[in-house]
């Protein structure tokens, strides 16, 4: 399920990238538009599934599926400007980044006699990810606040908690919002924007499966 999910998130990413660059939009934007708009309902759907996997896998029942529009408004909704930024410019951010360091790695290593473009692919791809992993941690913790205040009912901005949950974040955390479990998320963004990279998701746009008007 997981796998299937992440392929789905992913195939969307790439169509609908490849659609904007078709509009003359600037790749990057495109990018981080793309890695957003789809990075959020996935993921969601992801770590809901685990969930009930958790639940299953103790022999308890898994809490009561509220339906779509309530699945919407309980899982995606809450926190859905914060955690649309911290999807978009994290992976999509990362990618941008890490192509422009690599670019830049491989040419400074022709001018000296060395020839090694994967090698520099793969630590730019890394050392992008950690950076705009980094650059996101505050996003990535307010989002998380926002989704704290759905679960104790809060009603203040319902569903979307987005200025609420930014008010609540800083009284809490103060400047460690900016870096607050960042480590354990870098670790993982860094090694799936590398990954991404590596793979080149959007290789080939000229074999796109869906052409929109």
């Amino acid at each position: 399920k997981q796998n299937a999910l992440m392929l789905g998130q992913y195939t969307c990413t790439r169509e609908f990238k490849l659609w904007m660059d078709s509009l003359a939009v600037p790749p990057s934007i495109s990018t981080v538009v793309a890695c957003g708009l789809f990075g959020v309902p996935f993921s969601s759907l992801q770590y809901n599934l685990a969930i009930q996997d958790t639940y299953r896998h103790f022999a308890l029942a898994p809490p009561e599926s509220p339906g779509l529009l309530g699945y919407l408004r309980q899982k995606v909704c809450p926190g859905l400007f914060w955690s649309f930024s911290r999807a978009g410019f994290a992976t999509g951010g990362g990618l941008c980044l890490g192509d422009l360091l690599a670019e830049s790695a491989t040419e400074r290593l022709r001018h000296v006699g060395v020839e090694q473009p994967m090698a520099a692919k793969v630590a730019a791809g890394l050392i992008g990810g950690s950076i705009c992993s980094l650059a996101t941690q505050s996003l990535h913790n307010i989002a998380l606040v926002a989704g704290r205040l759905a679960v104790e009912g809060c009603t203040e901005q319902s569903p979307h908690y987005t200025t609420v949950a930014m008010v609540a974040a800083w009284r809490e955390m103060r400047w460690s919002i900016f870096y607050l479990n960042f480590y354990q998320r870098m670790a993982i963004q860094a090694v799936s924007v590398c990954a991404l990279s590596m793979c080149d998701i959007f290789y080939r746009p000229e074999l796109r499966l869906a052409r929109f008007p």
